[in-house]
């Protein structure tokens, strides 16, 4: 699924429906996938390789023209009535997400299993579950809410 998400967010052309709803459903797979691990991996102390994260931000920009920003309540659950909002962008979200899953797959594929688990994991958990989480959202609002 992570290749998956690389070989769609590399093509060349402009996004369409179809990419969006697959975009959808790979960050729907991506969250079951870190739900369904269990058991104890391994960090490693090798690191990946750097990504131009500018590099990688232009391409997706190009590649994904609709991920704007978006409205997050400051307070969801404490104050429910209370607070402002924060800020979100759907396209930093999709970066994240992306850099981080670089860094999986490269373990995945240099370091082994255990490495590229614990990293995911770890990742999802501290990290990029939130990205995914906003980006759903926003594309969910997206497609239903009206102007």
């Amino acid at each position: 699924m992570i290749k998956e998400l690389f070989s769609l967010v590399n093509r060349q052309e402009i996004a369409d429906e179809h990419d969006y709803r697959t975009l959808e459903r790979i960050l729907d797979q991506l969250a079951l996938a870190r739900h369904s691990m269990v058991g104890d991996f391994v960090e490693t102390s090798t690191d990946p390789p750097t990504t131009d994260r500018t590099l990688t931000k232009s391409a997706l920009a190009v590649r994904f023209p609709e991920l704007g920003l978006y409205n997050i309540p400051e307070h969801v659950t404490s104050h429910p009535m209370e607070g402002g909002l924060k800020l979100g962008d759907a396209s930093d979200d999709l970066l994240d997400i992306v850099l981080e899953l670089q860094d999986v797959l490269w373990h995945f594929e240099q370091t082994g299993n255990e490495a590229a688990y614990y990293n995911y994991a770890w990742g999802y958990d501290n990290h990029w579950r939130n990205h995914l989480r906003g980006l759903l959202w926003y594309l969910e609002m997206k497609r239903f809410e009206s102007d």
